[in-house]
């Protein structure tokens, strides 16, 4: 039995500490992504889940911290009820996938924010997103907890009152610190019923922890590419102009329409 993680760099960081682990990560991913294109969009060519593994989901994150107040206000509704129609979407996603997913699949909370990270452009003040975002958050929460199936939730054991990260207990950002690694060991008894073991993460990048895609290997290999170039041209007479020349090309390339920004991860993926 393999416990296989699929989502957000949540994955990296709420798993890294489980030796058992097979974490996959798509960067920038959304709920809101993972209910128009289908779950099984997000799983990559190396991920196979089979009979008897467990595929956990981490997924929602960045909804909850800045897509779900962008889109209420576009909507103009409010974020709980931009929340539960992002949870509506999702639901009928996921039972689609489980009739295909031969794992038994489980979900992982949304973990407590740090109020550094929010947008506060939709709120009045500082105070007043915090507030927002603590009530989005429990109630995502408590719509996945509501979908039957396993829920993971280590949330008490990094929480502060007020719903915010524990600083201590945290990367700085906004995720967890993997390796604090007993409370999620103890949900994942508590789900499954088997004991899972502590590993020490890559540290303080954790990123390595992931299993290496192809999309990944791809993305290397472009960086090491236009590395080379830009090495070679240096070296050429006129480097300086063909340097400037390959700059204006790069930026031309990377305008809006080719370039998703992951805001929640703080990666930027070239497509």
């Amino acid at each position: 039995m393999a416990l296989l993680v699929l989502g957000d760099s949540h994955t990296i960081f709420n798993f890294g500490g489980v030796a058992e682990a097979k974490i996959y990560h798509v960067p920038g991913v959304t709920m809101h992504r993972a209910a128009r294109d289908g779950l099984a969009s997000l799983v990559p060519s190396n991920c196979h889940p089979e009979a008897n593994d467990i595929l956990v989901l981490s997924l929602g994150e960045i909804d909850s911290r800045a897509q779900v107040p962008k889109h209420a206000r576009l909507n103009g509704r409010s974020t709980l009820e931009e929340a539960d129609a992002l949870c509506d979407r999702f639901t009928v996603a996921l039972s689609e996938f489980r009739k295909s997913c031969r794992a038994r699949v489980a979900i992982c909370c949304i973990i407590p924010f740090n109020p550094y990270t929010l947008d506060h452009q939709y709120y009045a003040d500082s105070e007043a997103a915090s507030a927002d975002a603590k009530i989005i958050r429990d109630r995502m929460n408590e719509r996945l907890q509501g979908m039957g199936i396993p829920f993971i939730d280590v949330r008490k054991a990094f929480s502060n009152p007020d719903g915010t990260l524990i600083p201590s207990k945290s990367d700085t950002t906004l995720h967890l610190d993997p390796r604090i690694s007993a409370p999620m060991l103890a949900e994942l008894e508590t789900a499954f019923g088997r004991t899972f073991t502590h590993m020490d993460p890559p540290w303080p990048n954790a990123f390595p922890r992931a299993e290496v895609t192809k999309a990944e290997m791809r993305r290397k290999a472009r960086k090491e590419l236009e590395r080379s170039i830009k090495n070679v041209c240096l070296l050429l007479p006129g480097a300086p102009r063909l340097r400037s020349a390959l700059k204006a090309r790069w930026a031309k390339e990377a305008s809006p329409a080719r370039v998703e920004t992951n805001k929640g991860d703080g990666n930027q993926l070239r497509r």
